[in-house]
C-alpha cells in the first residue's frame, strides 16, 4: 500500500511539473481578418543534462501560409507562462510573414527572472534582408513552414549597475565647504624659470651686473601690477619740461 501510494504522488508531482511547463504557440496574423487561433509549436522542459530545451508539437508543420496574405501580415510566437489564464496574458514577439517563407534557421530567445522562471519571449528568422522589406517574388501557391533548424538562447536577468558615488566634500571646522584654492597663472606658476632666463640674457648681452638687477625690478614690477620704471621716469621728465617752459614763457 505504501509503494501504492508513492507512486501515485510521484505521478502527481509529475503532471503538476507538466502543467507548469512553458508552452510556445504560433499563428499567421492577419490584420483585416479576425484573429485566428495559436497551434501549440513547442514545451519548454527542463533536462537535468542540458537544461531547458524545446519539445517540438506533432503537428508543427501544419502551420499555412497563404502567399496572398496582405502587407502588415505577422508570424507570431507567443509564449503560456505558469499561471497565465488568457491569452491576453501571453508574452507575444512577431516577425512579417513574408520571411518565414524562405527561412532557414530561427532563434528563440527565453528570458529568466531572478528565481530561474521563465518570463518572456524574443523571436528572430534568417535570412532577413537589410532594409526589412520581403521578397519580390512570393511563393506560387500556399506552403507549410518547416521549423528544423531552431536554436534555444537563454537569457538570464542581470543585475543593474552600482551608482558612482563621488566623494563628499571636505567641510570647514564652521561647517561650510572648503572652496578650492584658485588656479595660478603662467607667470605665476613659472617666475622663476622666467627670472632665471632674464639673468642669463642680461649677463651675456649687457654685461652689466646694473643691467641684470634692472631687469629684475621691471620683472617684479611687472608681476605686482605697477608701472615699469622707464615709463615712471618718462612721466616725470614730461611733467619737468613742461614745468620749465611754462617758466620761461612767464620770463618773456
Amino acid at each position: 500500500m505504501k509503494t501504492n501510494n508513492f507512486l501515485v504522488c510521484a505521478l502527481c508531482a509529475s503532471l503538476a511539473h507538466a502543467e507548469a511547463s512553458p508552452k510556445l504557440y504560433h499563428r499567421i496574423w492577419d490584420p483585416y481578418t479576425p484573429p485566428q487561433p495559436f497551434s501549440l509549436r513547442a514545451t519548454v522542459q527542463n533536462s537535468q543534462e542540458s537544461g531547458l530545451v524545446l519539445i517540438a508539437a506533432d503537428n508543427v508543420d501544419q502551420l499555412i501560409l497563404d502567399p496572398d496574405h496582405p502587407e502588415g501580415s505577422l508570424y507570431q510566437v507567443a509564449l503560456q507562462r505558469d499561471g497565465d489564464l488568457t491569452e491576453n496574458d501571453w508574452d507575444i514577439s512577431s516577425v512579417k510573414a513574408c520571411h518565414v517563407a524562405g527561412i532557414k534557421s530561427d532563434i528563440v530567445k527565453l528570458h529568466l527572472s531572478s528565481s530561474e522562471t521563465v518570463y518572456a519571449i524574443d523571436y528572430f528568422v534568417h535570412p532577413v534582408p537589410r532594409d526589412g522589406s520581403c521578397p519580390k517574388k512570393k511563393p506560387a501557391s500556399r506552403t507549410s513552414i518547416s521549423f528544423t533548424n531552431t536554436t534555444l538562447i537563454i537569457g538570464t536577468a542581470g543585475k543593474a549597475p552600482l551608482p558612482e558615488l563621488r566623494a563628499p566634500p571636505q567641510l570647514s571646522p564652521q561647517g561650510e565647504p572648503v572652496q578650492p584654492q584658485p588656479e595660478q597663472s603662467f607667470i605665476q606658476k613659472y617666475w622663476m624659470y622666467i627670472a632665471m632666463g632674464l639673468i642669463t640674457l642680461g649677463s651675456s648681452q649687457l654685461g652689466s651686473f646694473g643691467a641684470v638687477i634692472q631687469s629684475l625690478i621691471r620683472l617684479l614690477t611687472v608681476l605686482t601690477g605697477g608701472a615699469a620704471p622707464d615709463e615712471e621716469q618718462g612721466g616725470q621728465g614730461g611733467q619737468s619740461q613742461g614745468r620749465g617752459s611754462g617758466g620761461r614763457a612767464a620770463g618773456r
